[in-house]
């Protein structure tokens, strides 16, 4: 601990026994020699799967001074950092035939056409993973992380012939290599917080479930003693860490995977036993506290399956997800109460959603910013309307000016089809990172980006 007195690493760490915990940038023990800038800046991208529905989702009036319409009002404390676009479109998604879902999944953020179901996968490089790459993401623990909820299918033909990898992921790091999504929420406190080896059996980490003591009691001694060198700011702001990853590994603890049991046979797929809500709720948890003690700086969640049939009984709809956003079909009272079901569940992804910027906004950055205003999160969906699977009008939100790098404060409605690539190739752009061009792109709108 001695080497705290002199300098400070772009990331603080807590060292005992076996454990050890990213902190948050604490700027009473960085000395002037460090070389410790401005805040760094990060991207998240939120997918939701089954698109929104649109006439609830869109703001009638543009500019600064719009309503904030239905689907949209679980992010009233945040107009201030938030832009909404619409006219957007992922054409490279659009074909004549069927599979809307596998090609608006895997173009989400490659934006690049694939070939006919059947032919061998190939895409391209999505902009998280561009991102990952970029200058601005080195010297965290890791370049990117790619998040979901879902069990991924295995290797075949899903939706309408085409490969089941175009739908497992939104990640690709390049044109033939899909990215895996982590989704126990156990292994990635683990892999965030307890050092563990992401190569274990289940059976050994079953056993270290068992058997481990609590990461922060490890090393509590040391931070007693870091304690004791900070203001009373940072003071407060490390208990306040410490407790929020605290409570965070409690929860995890009383709900470990598979209920606990030890398991040497994987045999089916074990079924979670937290409920999907409080499985979102935690991997958003731990998105944040990855943002807060820099573990990452580029993030991509899954908040469900493409195409998901998932019921939302727990929302009040009990019919599936997946058929309910088809709400043309039937009489016109049957078209009504789908659209109604329809949008029970958009509400629900947009509540969460804005449950994980309400974290971001009140975490406090090193230079007494907010998380949130030095973070961009694009929030979006593999189609517009549910039921016509358009590629043509898609959901789009981007919250978080980047360090005031994007136009937030605002509904900006384009006269022509405007590109998702486009977004994506600005984000990339002030992100740091410099590509030249993205999937079908033509050039970064300055009505979006600063």
């Amino acid at each position: 601990m001695a080497r705290w007195e002199k300098t400070v690493g772009r990331r603080a760490f807590l060292g005992g026994a076996a454990a050890m915990i990213g902190l948050p940038f604490l700027p009473s023990i960085a000395s002037a020699d460090t070389g410790l800038g401005a805040p760094p800046r990060r991207l998240v991208f939120w997918y939701v799967p089954n698109g929104m529905r649109m006439d609830r989702f869109v703001p009638t009036q543009t500019g600064p001074s719009y309503v904030l319409p239905p689907l949209l009002q679980p992010l009233s404390a945040h107009t201030d950092q938030m832009l909404v676009l619409s006219n957007i479109a992922n054409s490279p998604a659009a074909a004549a035939v069927a599979g809307d879902h596998a090609r608006g999944t895997a173009c989400f953020l490659t934006c690049t056409a694939l070939p006919d179901p059947g032919l061998p996968v190939q895409v391209g490089p999505s902009a998280d993973h561009l991102a990952s790459q970029a200058p601005t993401a080195a010297g965290t623990l890791y370049p990117s992380l790619h998040l979901g909820v879902q069990t991924q299918p295995p290797a075949g033909t899903c939706d309408s012939g085409y490969a089941c990898a175009y739908q497992n992921t939104i990640t690709w790091a390049d044109a033939t290599t899909p990215v895996p999504l982590r989704t126990d929420p156990e292994a990635l406190f683990q892999a965030l917080f307890g050092g563990s080896n992401p190569l274990l059996s289940q059976a050994e980490l079953q056993r270290r479930h068992a058997r481990r003591q609590s990461v922060l009691d490890l090393v509590s001694a040391e931070a007693h003693t870091l304690s004791g060198r900070l203001d009373s700011a940072d003071r407060a702001k490390l208990d306040q860490y410490l407790t929020g990853v605290r409570s965070l590994e409690v929860r995890l603890h009383d709900n470990p995977p598979n209920g606990g049991a030890t398991v040497c046979d994987p045999g089916p797929p074990a079924v979670t036993p937290v409920s999907y809500p409080h499985h979102v709720d935690l991997m958003s948890e731990l998105m944040v506290k990855a943002i807060e003690c820099d573990a990452t700086r580029v993030l991509s969640f899954m908040a469900d399956a493409s195409g998901s049939y998932r019921s939302f009984a727990f929302a009040g709809v009990p019919s599936s997800h997946h058929e309910v956003s088809h709400w043309g079909f039937g009489s016109e009272a049957e078209q009504t109460a789908n659209k109604d079901a329809w949008e029970a569940i958009c509400l629900w992804h947009v509540q969460r959603f804005a449950a994980f910027v309400d974290r971001l906004a009140t975490r406090l950055d090193a230079d007494g910013s907010t998380l949130l205003e030095n973070t961009t999160i694009l929030f979006s969906s593999e189609v517009g309307d549910g039921h016509s699977h358009s590629h043509t009008d898609l959901p789009v939100l981007l919250v978080g000016s980047g360090q005031q790098t994007v136009q937030v404060g605002k509904h900006e409605r384009f006269t022509s089809p405007e590109r998702v690539s486009n977004v994506l190739l600005g984000l990339l752009d002030r992100f740091g990172a410099n590509v030249g061009s993205h999937g079908d792109s033509t050039g970064i709108p300055s009505s979006v980006f600063v």
